[in-house]
């Protein structure tokens, strides 16, 4: 649906409010502000904990859709085919 149908400002609104929420419960504790700051330092920029939040803000439905499109193909995708096992 994805594909075929631009997300709705609201729906991104909604999604965005989300993601804000989960990252101000999540920075409330030490350890994880720490791991956080660890991890931008790794990639090379520490700085980036405080423009994570910017990056976040600026995603548009157009965005999310051009990526859906780029990702979500039949090319992409893989199919893991389970037998059973039978104790006969």
């Amino acid at each position: 649906e994805l594909l075929n149908h631009p997300m709705e400002q609201a729906e991104t609104d909604k999604l965005l409010i989300k993601i804000r929420t989960v990252k101000a419960f999540q920075e409330q504790g030490l350890l994880n502000r720490a791991m956080n700051l660890c991890n931008y330092e790794l990639l090379g920029d520490a700085n980036g904990v405080n423009e994570e939040n910017d990056l976040y803000q600026s995603i548009t439905a157009a965005h999310i859709q051009t990526v859906a499109n780029e990702l979500l193909r039949k090319e992409n995708c893989s199919l893991l085919r389970v037998k059973a096992i039978t104790n006969d």
